[in-house]
Formats: C-alpha cells, structure tokens, sequence
C-alpha cells in the first residue's frame, strides 16, 4: 500500500513540476469530479458513446429549478450585449445545428424545456472535450472552476433521473 501511496506522490509531483502549478490542491477537486461524473453520465445514458446516441438527450427529464440556475449561469457567461462572446466561441462547437440551437437557448430565444437541456448538455460536453483533447490548459483550470462546479450539479442531477 506504501508503495502505490509512493508512487501517486511521484506522480503528482512530477505533474506539478511539469506543469509549474500544484494539482493536488482543492482547486482541482471539481475537475477531478467532473471526469468520474462524465464518465458515470455518458454510461448511463449514451451506452458509453454520447456522439453516437446523443438522442437519448430527449429522454432526461429534470427539476425546472435546476435547469434554471445553469442556464443562467451559462447566460451570463457566454452572453454579453445580446450576442454569443468570446467565451463563447472557445467552445469550439462543431456542428453548425448545435452552435444555432445553443445560440437561441442562451439568448432566450426558446423556453422548450428539452432544447434547454440539450443546449446545457452539449456545452458541458465541450467542456469534456476541450479539457481531453488539451484545449484547456491544464494550469488555468482554477479559473474555470465555476464551470465546473455547475456541469457536476447537472450531471448529478441527470444520474439521479436516471434511477
């Protein structure tokens, strides 16, 4: 056991040496969770292949509080003046329907409960993405922490639908 302690130890500092930052700090801990409730998510409720079955969106169902609180949120994060900003655009959504749909959701333009949450899904699934395929430098994730913070409330919420 002191052994694999060890091992975890020099691994964690080699991380915080490479990257000049300390990761074992509390301000990872949400990061950290937000990869375990990602994976537990997209099992559940996309057979572990949410690009492939990401219909089954239209099968969650949540509280409207909750939804409310995120979308506000992320409104208030990617809206400024009445359009999309630049946060916005470090999404990096692929598909021209979805940057569309998310669009309207965040600009208020639908009130459709499903296109809310799909709008919310889709953006934190950016998140996972951007943050795999490093297009989140690991060294300023403190400064998303927020971000974090609420997709792992939402995604709580959507494995407690799904019982």
């Amino acid at each position: 056991m002191e052994n694999k302690s060890k091992n975890t130890s020099e691994i964690s500092q080699w991380i915080n040496d490479y990257l000049h930052v300390s990761v074992d700090t509390e301000e990872y801990v949400e990061v950290r969770n937000f990869l375990i409730l990602w994976n537990l998510f997209e099992a559940k409720w996309f057979d572990c292949d949410f690009g492939k079955n990401k219909s089954n969106i239209d099968k969650i169902h949540l509280a409207s509080d909750l939804v409310s609180t995120t979308i506000q949120y992320l409104q208030h994060r990617y809206i400024t003046n009445g359009s999309t900003n630049e946060r916005f655009m470090r999404l990096r959504l692929r598909n021209n329907h979805d940057t569309t749909s998310i669009q309207r959701v965040l600009l208020g333009l639908t009130n459709n409960s499903c296109d809310i949450i799909k709008a919310i899904i889709m953006i934190i699934y950016r998140y996972r993405n951007n943050l795999f395929h490093g297009e989140k430098a690991i060294a300023s994730l403190p400064i998303q922490k927020d971000n974090f913070i609420y997709a792992n409330k939402f995604l709580i919420a959507c494995l407690e639908a799904a019982k």
